[in-house]
């Protein structure tokens, strides 16, 4: 690809994919001298976490158990229930299930997946009233 400058400054955008990535920079003056930058990135996403059950939803008990899945089957879950209380849910093969306490009324239910490998983290909430 060939970009021109504005002012010195040029750019462009690219669709990266997780893990190394390695980038050539070439510059030409007018008098066709050459200059070259190498640039070297790693890129990590983390892990997809989504919360099958409950569905937002309205209970009756003070203890629910809370269902999803992830897509890193080494990823470590973490639910947290808005009332200040996080449990660690079992990651088994993709999978996870965590028993949760809700207050009286409007509870917010947070899952979040961290990578095997410090990669950042995403995460999933519910609605849940009890």
């Amino acid at each position: 690809m060939s970009l021109n400058h504005i002012n010195g400054a040029f750019g462009t955008s690219v669709t990266p994919v997780e893990g190394a990535q390695s980038f050539a920079i070439t510059a030409t003056d007018i008098a066709g001298n050459t200059a070259v930058a190498n640039i070297d990135i790693t890129v990590t996403i983390p892990p997809i976490v989504k919360i099958t059950l409950p569905a937002n939803l309205t209970v009756a008990s003070s203890i629910i158990s809370l269902n999803g899945t992830v897509d890193d089957s080494s990823a470590t879950i973490a639910i947290i229930n808005g009332i200040g209380e996080s449990v660690s849910a079992p990651n088994t093969g993709g999978s996870f299930t965590a028993a949760l306490n809700l207050r009286e009324g409007a509870n917010i239910l947070t899952a979040v997946g961290y990578g095997s490998v410090w990669r950042g983290w995403n995460r999933d909430d519910h609605d849940c009233a009890r």
